[in-house]
């Protein structure tokens, strides 16, 4: 069994130093992620397919400080 899980993401630096960071995620796009569980039972065996954590978009903004010590050097 074969399962085929795209991600997507994206990322902007803006600010004259490349400070701030906006990024955009896209995860599980095809809608595959799934767990199989397998148990074993007075000579019966069972197989269960769940839906775990589906397709969801993640939007994060990041702040890289790039100065450190004293303001004039």
């Amino acid at each position: 069994m074969n399962f085929t899980i795209w991600n997507a993401g994206a990322a902007y630096r803006f600010m004259k130093g490349k400070n701030l960071e906006l990024s955009l995620s896209a995860l599980d796009l095809l809608h595959q992620n799934t767990s199989i569980v397998n148990q074993a039972n007075n000579n019966t065996l069972s197989q269960t397919r769940n839906n775990v954590l589906e397709q969801y978009f993640m939007f994060t903004v990041s702040w890289f400080p790039r100065k450190f010590g004293p303001a004039g050097k």
